[in-house]
């Protein structure tokens, strides 16, 4: 019994190759390059980057109610130079050892192509990532730099409790973590393209 697909990856497969030495055609390449186009950043760096960093802030002032804070968050799928407004979906993790209002979730908005490169703003969902609302656990962070090597720059807590205008921001700030770049989908297949041919070739001479 052939699976479900059979029918379709016959066809897929003749429509990249033709002849008796099944030799790959200049159609098929064509298509490959046009997936692949179609799949890559549209923004002008044509670059999506991933990465995860830790985060430490101390030198609160003396009333705060904490005297260090320290975290991490990761982040997936992000174009430098793309304008992005209180964005859901390209922070994946986020921890901070001190409480944040419930149901939030962690935002991000950048200004891109500063003096500064991307400044992005990491906040929760409050007020938006660049807002901090009194009384409410509510963050922001502020990272310079963040399409290249980012710079730690700035953190804003509003504790949960009496809606009075205090917040606490640190003296001193670390970052350590890594960016890459996530791997384009042209050098994707074109690793994969040769390597089903050798592995045809291999299987056709026995």
């Amino acid at each position: 019994m052939e699976f479900p697909g059979h029918a379709f990856l016959t066809s897929f497969r003749g429509f990249f190759c033709c002849g008796d030495d099944r030799a790959p055609t200049y159609r098929g390449l064509a298509v490959l390059a046009l997936i692949a186009a179609a799949a890559a950043p549209t923004s002008a760096s044509a670059t999506v980057l991933s990465g995860r960093y830790e985060f430490t802030a101390t030198g609160f002032p003396a009333d705060a109610p904490f005297s260090s804070v320290w975290g991490s968050f990761a982040f997936r799928g992000y174009e430098p130079g793309a304008r992005y407004l209180n964005n859901s979906t390209v922070i994946t993790e986020f921890s901070i050892n001190i409480p944040l209002g419930p149901g939030q979730t962690i935002l991000l908005t950048s200004e891109p192509d500063t003096s500064l490169g991307d400044q992005v703003f990491i906040g929760s969902s409050i007020d938006g990532a660049r807002s901090v609302r009194h009384g409410s656990g509510d963050i922001v962070m502020l990272l310079l730099n963040f399409d290249t090597t980012p710079i730690f720059a700035e953190l804003l807590y509003a504790p949960i409790g009496p809606v009075i205008p205090n917040t606490y921001r640190p003296l001193e700030k670390t970052l350590t973590g890594y960016t890459v770049p996530e791997p384009p989908m042209l050098a994707l297949l074109g690793w994969m393209l040769p390597a089903l041919l050798w592995v045809r070739a291999k299987k056709a001479r026995g």
